[in-house]
């Protein structure tokens, strides 16, 4: 046998060995989180009810009825009038009703497991997770490209309950480049070669660039995910040529395009091309005054993700604090997991030393990067990156407003990033992310005043989803 042939024979016996390998992980220990009817027939009149409409941040209204026909909102108006008889009639005094949230960072085909506890990918349990926590919209930056769109695709008929897709399809990346540099670094290689390879398009040359983006618009996917990122710090990052070629493309093709970044220097590289989104904060440096007012010029929006970064933290100390919701809904085997790290395991150096570079960036990331971004600016949008990090779960969402809040945004803002802004990451002019007659019936109902204190987001007493309640499952 030739040489040529020993390596194909290899690879064949590798990924037959793999294949056997992944379907024998063991499964996530889920339970049922939501019902969600096809069809809603009645009208549902939420009556008497603060609303947040997230089209200003100044503008709130007292003493609402928000009716709901079909798929539609199809009436915000002074409470009183009469409603339709046959209406599903909920209490609103003391409470408030805003936009379904929008995570704008979010994965469904990889899971928050520690790499001590790999487990199957349960993307049906992550659109559930999703759903519970108040999300009626998440855009998916990353994965396989079939499934992830045929995952949208199952959502829209009504096969599967969950939020809204906006999907990416695979992350564009440079060879040995993130997220491989770091993924080879906390799982067996096996899986690397596996599991990793439908997840990226490695971009070598501008036509790479050009034919990956080509064969992503024609899958239908709705905007681009590439990785402008060292992580740790030696792995391969897309030369600025190569970044703008895929930009181009992409907005040839009228797709948006959003970048995972690190830090500072990272970030005016994909601004400075293009990119129309920072799928994360700047996490691993500081920011200058003059970084961010180069970064707000250019009219992009941040997705800080600021709870991925600290739970990274957390697990580094193994005490990941998990919210309520999370722990309603996170499958229970990977909640033990988080808390209980093997005796003996042992990081790589050089991921210790990237953790050890976090956590020198961490009151900066925490409070100082976001402000300065906001005051030169920037949009900020609220993403959870759930499932794309360990520890990292949608229901975190309302964590990482918190966290939004603490750095010195507005709650008001922070609604609107949590909102209206993810919403148009995609469209400038959504159907939904709005409480407004004409727009998809996605709403959230909570118990108190989010405005005063936005840990009220947490408060959920009813998720509408296209017109539909769903059923939240309690423990």
């Amino acid at each position: 046998m030739s040489s040529a042939n020993r390596s194909w024979a290899a690879r064949i016996a590798l990924l037959a060995a793999s294949v056997s390998a992944v379907a024998c992980l063991p499964e996530q220990q889920v339970r049922r989180l939501v019902v969600v009817p096809r069809e809603q027939r009645a009208p549902i009149a939420i009556v008497d009810v603060r609303v947040f409409p997230a089209t200003a941040p100044d503008l709130v209204l007292e003493h609402q009825d928000v009716l709901v026909e079909g798929d539609r909102i199809v009436a915000v108006r002074d409470t009183g009038a009469p409603l339709p008889p046959n209406a599903a009639r909920i209490a609103g005094p003391g409470r408030t009703v805003l936009p379904g949230l929008v995570d704008a960072h979010a994965h469904t085909q990889i899971t928050g497991a520690p790499p001590w506890h790999v487990v199957q990918a349960n993307p049906a349990h992550v659109l559930e997770e999703a759903l519970y926590a108040g999300i009626t919209t998440m855009h998916d930056l990353g994965g396989r490209l079939a499934d992830g769109l045929a995952l949208k695709r199952a959502v829209e008929a009504g096969e599967l309950p969950g939020p809204r897709l906006l999907v990416a399809g695979p992350f564009f990346v440079a060879p040995g480049g993130y997220p491989e540099s770091y993924i080879a670094r906390v799982l067996p290689a096996w899986l690397v070669a596996f599991a990793l390879d439908p997840f990226l398009r490695k971009v070598r040359t501008i036509d790479d660039a050009r034919r990956y983006v080509d064969e992503c618009a024609e899958a239908g996917v709705d905007f681009i995910k590439i990785a402008v990122a060292s992580t740790p710090d030696s792995g391969a990052v897309l030369s600025p040529p190569l970044v703008r070629a895929v930009v181009q493309a992409a907005h040839a093709r009228g797709l948006p395009v959003l970048a995972h970044v690190d830090t500072a220097a990272h970030a005016l590289v994909a601004v400075d091309n293009g990119v129309d989104v920072l799928a994360h904060g700047i996490h691993s440096s500081a920011l200058s005054h003059d970084e961010a007012k180069a970064i707000g010029m250019r009219s992009v929006t941040v997705v800080p993700t600021l709870v991925t970064f600290e739970r990274l933290y957390q697990l580094r100390y193994a005490t990941v604090q998990l919210s309520a919701l999370e722990r309603e809904t996170v499958a229970a085997d990977i909640q033990r997991s988080l808390l209980r790290r093997p005796d003996g395991y042992r990081l790589d150096a050089e991921l210790l030393a990237w953790l050890d570079h976090l956590e020198e960036h961490r009151a900066a990331r925490l409070g100082p990067n976001v402000a300065r971004l906001r005051e030169a600016g920037t949009r900020i949008a609220v993403g959870t990156d759930g499932h794309g990090s360990t520890a990292s779960f949608p229901a975190a969402i309302h964590e990482e407003m918190r966290r939004l809040v603490e750095a010195g945004i507005p709650p008001a803002e922070v609604l609107l990033g949590a909102t209206l802004w993810s919403a148009q990451l995609v469209d400038p002019t959504p159907s939904f992310g709005t409480v407004e007659v004409g727009k998809d019936a996605d709403l959230l109902l909570v118990e108190g005043n989010p405005l005063e204190d936005i840990g009220a987001t947490a408060n959920i007493v009813e998720v509408i989803a296209r017109g539909r309640r769903v059923q939240r499952i309690r423990p």
